[in-house]
Formats: C-alpha cells, structure tokens, sequence
C-alpha cells in the first residue's frame, strides 16, 4: 500500500496528514483522493466553504459547493458541520395571481420590499447567458436604485460570494432585504443598509446577484423578455 503526506505549518507547528492509496482502481482511487482533500480543506476551515475553497485554489466558493453537493452529498454534516437551508426552503413565493393585488399593496408601503415571485411555466428569455436564478418583485421605492420609475420582476443569480460594492439579495431572518455590500475594516465584517437597519452579511445569508428587470406589465405575457442590469 502507498501513502500520500501532506506537511504544512501553522504557528511553527508542524502537523501530518496521510493519504492511504488501495487497490481500487484509478477511477476510484481519484475518488478517494478528491475526497480527502476536500475533508482536510473543510477541517482547516472549520466548516467555512468561502475559505475551505480558497486553500483548494478555487476562485469561488460555489465550485466546492457544487463538488459536495454532486460528488459528495453527505460529507458536510459527516464533518459535524451544519448545511444552512436551501434557497428554495426560506424563500416565500407570491402567486402569479396576486400580481396586481401585491402591486398595489407595495405601491402604497412606505418601507421598500423584496418578494420572491413565481412566474409560473412563462418563458424567460434573456440576451446574456444566466443560470442558476430566481424570479423576484422588487417594489417601486427598491427599483429606484437602478433608476427605474416603478416595482418589477427581477432576475436574481443565486451565488453567495461576497463582493464589496456589489448590489445583492440577502436574508435576515425570514425576511429578504437588499442593498450594496460595504465592508467596515475597523469590525472586519462585511454589510449592508436596507431600510434604515444595518444588516451583517454571511455566505450563510447572501442569497445572490440581480441580474436583470422587467415591468410587470411585460411579465404578465406568456414569453417575458428581460432586460441586462
């Protein structure tokens, strides 16, 4: 049997990983492999995918996401670490129905608002590839922020990353919330205004990016062509 040592050094400490090769054949050797290197980038991490990714050399932490999910599935909680819920079971949808209802009720809130919404089997089409997204109504006074004068359907890529500067949808609590993503150096914590209330930001409860807008008027056709943010 082979081994495989992997040294590193934290704090002039000097710690020891082996890597046992078996008799199972290339494929499943790789297998194996990948696993090992994932499990021991998740330990030094202590749970945390944005910096387990970043010791894998993974320029963003949905790759390692993507890998546990499909290649892995099980081998977080295996760790003893806990997997935050899926988007889709803290997320509160609006009937397609209640469009016109839902309008006029954030027309005449004070408090900007931030709503799941689901099209139905309406055809999206977009001009830029997109993937990976969610439909949401943002109401008037939350659309003003990329300058348009009334509440929309907008496209929202799901991808948790943190990037300072960037406009995101996140959640607090149960509730979904958005606004640009600042950094305080003092704190060191990542954050963002939303209502007059400073919500702290996580990979845990950034949910992803808007990407593109249409009226509601335009949403309401069976094809719903979007426009790029």
């Amino acid at each position: 049997m082979l081994s495989f040592y992997s040294f590193s050094t934290t704090d002039s400490h000097l710690s020891e990983e082996f890597y046992h090769f078996g008799k199972e054949g290339y494929e499943a050797e790789v297998r194996e492999f990948k696993r090992f290197l994932v499990t021991r980038a998740l330990r030094a991490a202590n749970g945390k995918k944005t910096d387990a990714a970043r010791l894998l050399g993974f320029a963003k932490h949905q790759n390692l996401s993507d890998i546990l999910k499909k290649q892995f599935p099980g081998l977080y909680e295996e760790l003893g670490f806990t997997a935050r819920k899926s988007r889709s079971d803290r997320s509160v949808f609006i009937n397609p129905n209640d469009i016109k209802k839902t309008v006029e009720a954030k027309t005449n809130a004070v408090k900007p608002s931030v709503s799941r919404l689901d099209l139905g089997k309406r055809m999206l089409q977009f001009s830029w590839h997109v993937e990976n997204y969610a439909t949401f109504y943002f109401d008037v006074n939350t659309m003003q922020f990329f300058g348009f004068p009334e509440g929309a359907v907008v496209i929202v890529v799901l991808d948790s990353e943190i990037i300072p500067g960037r406009a995101v949808v996140a959640l607090d609590g149960d509730k979904f919330v958005f606004g640009v993503i600042q950094f305080d150096t003092f704190a060191n914590v990542y954050f963002l205004e939303w209502d007059g209330e400073t919500i702290f930001l996580t990979e845990d409860n950034v949910f992803g990016y808007p990407v593109g807008y249409q009226s509601l008027a335009e949403a309401k056709a069976e094809i719903v062509e979007f426009i790029k943010i």
